[in-house]
């Protein structure tokens, strides 16, 4: 009897890019761009995207620190070297972050003045607050 295929999800992985003053604007059409770049070239798509809020300056609203987009790649390391070069192409700042994970590990390339510093372990935060006691 044929064993039924095993299911292997698409690798996963999202982009941050930092939210620089006056470039608002530019993060829809990067959005569609990245997608039909990776689209066109069979290894992935963008499944989502938005907005991560920073932390609240005293007495305002949280500003937006950075974007978000969400992207599906058929095969990992593939996928990040397209997005670095589409990203490239797209002129993103520096602080721009591929977000991913390796036998469980969470991992990012940084783009740095210096250009993508590969395969680096992703910083990791304590949980504060009432919720961290749990």
């Amino acid at each position: 009897m044929a064993q039924p295929p095993v299911f292997e999800p698409a690798p996963f992985v999202y982009v941050k890019i930092p939210m620089v003053r006056g470039t608002e604007g530019l993060y829809p059409a990067r959005d569609e761009v990245l997608d039909q770049k990776i689209r066109e070239m069979g290894i992935g798509s963008v499944v989502g995207w938005g907005d991560s809020l920073g932390e609240r300056p005293l007495g305002c609203s949280r500003p937006v620190a950075f974007h978000r987009i969400d992207v599906e790649v058929s095969n990992l390391d593939q996928g990040r070297a397209a997005l670095r070069d589409i990203l490239d192409s797209l002129g993103v700042p520096v602080g721009t972050e591929i977000n991913f994970s390796r036998e469980g590990v969470k991992v990012q390339d940084v783009y740095s003045p210096a250009g993508w510093l590969l395969d680096q372990l992703a910083p990791t935060f304590a949980a504060v607050g009432p919720k961290a006691q749990l």
